[in-house]
Order: C-alpha cells, then structure tokens, then sequence
C-alpha cells in the first residue's frame, strides 16, 4: 500500500472517530447530566429511544474502532518513529476520550490533560514531513536531488 494512501485513511478514521464522539457527547450532554462524575437521566426521551440511540453508538464505534485499528496497523508497517508515535498517541487521546463518555464520566475527569498530548495537527505535519509534503506542496528536494 502506498504510504500517502495509507497515512490518508488513517487520518479519515481519526475523524471520524472524532466526530462520532462529539455526536455522542451531544446526545448524553442533552439527555444525561454528567456533573460529578454521576449520570443522572434528564426528563426528555423514553429509555426505549433512549437505548435505541446509544445501541447505534455503540454499533458504529464498534464498526469505527475496527476499521481504524485495521488502518493502523498499515501504519505501523510504513511509518517513521514519528509519525508512529503520535499515531499510537492519538488512538490513545481519542480512545480516553470515547471511554470517558461511554462511562458517563466528563473527559479528562482523572486529570489527563489532552494538551499534554500531541494531536492531529502535529501527526499530520509528522506525516507530510515524513512524505516530502509540506503545506500540501510536494517540498522541492534541491538540486542534484532524484526524488
């Protein structure tokens, strides 16, 4: 697999994971109060729509891990040092983070800090650095240099 593709998928799964977490996030903050490290139901909604809603959550993060613990593994076979460690650091950030709200506790409630933690930006940086991207401009590699 080429290493461009390859980096692109596992970026398109991280956000995607991203954004299913928000939507989750979403939907417990409207539904659940989450202050105190306690769930507490709100009134709206039945616990039949309820649990149908949190069933395709869970379905879809199940499908979602799947598909990105595939992607990652095509990552660890081509990627730099780098670039494999942020990967391995950012599967950890956003996996705290979905275990967080699927355990009704707020994220970073046991004091992780993301900030301490590099995130999407600087793995993609790490990977156009490590494919001759900067910018989303191919670098041009100097004179006398064959790309």
């Amino acid at each position: 697999m080429e290493r461009r593709k390859c980096y692109a998928d596992f970026l398109d799964i991280a956000e995607r994971v991203n954004l299913l977490t928000v939507e989750i996030s979403a939907v417990l903050a409207a539904e659940y109060s989450l202050t105190g490290g306690r769930v507490e139901r709100r009134a709206w909604g039945t616990w039949p729509e309820v649990d149908r809603i949190l069933s395709g959550f869970s379905q879809r993060r199940t499908d979602l891990w799947e598909e990105w613990r595939a992607a990652h593994v095509q990552v660890r076979l081509l990627a730099t040092w780098q670039v494999l460690r942020l990967s391995d650091a950012l599967m950890a950030l956003y996996e705290g983070e979905m275990d967080s709200l699927w355990e009704g506790m707020e994220p970073y409630e046991d004091g992780f800090r993301p900030e301490d933690v590099a995130g999407p930006n600087e793995l993609l940086e790490a990977m156009q650095r490590d494919l001759g991207v900067m910018g989303g401009v191919e670098a041009d590699p100097g004179p006398g240099i064959l790309p």
